[in-house]
């Protein structure tokens, strides 16, 4: 009898490496792996927070890095992509033992993100600030761009 969704661990004589691949290759569809997320510049699980808002004259870039100083990230903009990376370092109290902790869900250690910027922009105009915990970067678009945006007419049909 067949069905409609194939089995989890199919063959039934399905050697132990194989199902390991198997649940693998869920695991990374699930996490986003799989989709190619970091190549398009969306986030995986520990990447910073990131809005990117354009309209005629810029793009305007926004990421959140709470509780970081100067010298835990760095900027960078690379042909068509603004590169994010850095480290988030762990607050540490005197001589704490790490195992103490109960839960600890906030990441620390190095990230990287990359940003596709599809429009031409103009680099000496860039500039960056950074405002309790938030990163603001504007991308002026070249004279170019602007001027390439147009308007399509709709016709709408009965």
């Amino acid at each position: 009898m067949k069905t409609l969704f194939p089995s989890l661990f199919g063959d039934k004589s399905m050697p132990v490496d194989a199902l390991q691949k198997r649940i693998n290759r869920l695991f990374d569809e699930f996490s986003g792996a799989g989709l190619g997320l970091a190549q398009h510049g969306l986030a995986d699980w520990h990447s910073p927070a990131v809005d990117v808002v354009e309209n005629k004259d810029q793009i305007e870039v926004t990421a959140e890095l709470p509780d970081m100083n100067e010298k835990d990230f760095q900027l960078q903009f690379d042909g068509d992509q603004l590169i994010l990376k850095g480290q988030k370092k762990l607050e540490k109290e005197g001589e704490k033992d790490p195992k103490g902790y109960h839960l600890q869900e906030r990441f620390y250690g190095q990230f990287e993100r990359r940003i596709p910027i599809h429009a031409a922009v103009n680099r000496e105009g860039i500039c960056a600030e950074y405002r309790k915990g938030v990163l603001k970067v504007v991308l002026p678009k070249t004279a170019e761009a602007r001027d390439q945006q147009q308007d399509i007419g709709i016709n709408f049909v009965d």
